[in-house]
């Protein structure tokens, strides 16, 4: 779950800092669709997860995953407000 979570913010994270400039429409965008994907991904793989581990296991992990999820979509949310603020170099 940890790989997971690191891979797709890492990912979603450069491809969206890319799109932070004067103009804030392409970065919404961007924002709103890593949203998207990281959401429906996290429903995938937490569906997948939960048919492949024993019945007494699935409530303690999805509990640690929705933990996980926000935890990570928390810190890439303020690392994005954090690169908007700062100044851009032209």
């Amino acid at each position: 779950m940890l790989v997971w979570f690191a891979t797709v913010t890492l990912a979603l994270l450069l491809w969206q800092e890319r799109a932070v400039g004067a103009d804030l429409r392409p970065f919404m965008r961007r924002f709103m669709a890593g949203l998207v994907i990281k959401l429906l991904g996290s429903l995938v793989l937490l569906f997948v997860l939960m048919r492949l581990v024993p019945t007494e296991s699935a409530k303690p992990m999805a509990v640690s995953f929705a933990l996980l999820y926000l935890a990570y979509l928390s810190f890439g949310t303020a690392r994005l407000v954090g690169s908007m603020r700062q100044p851009t170099h032209p």
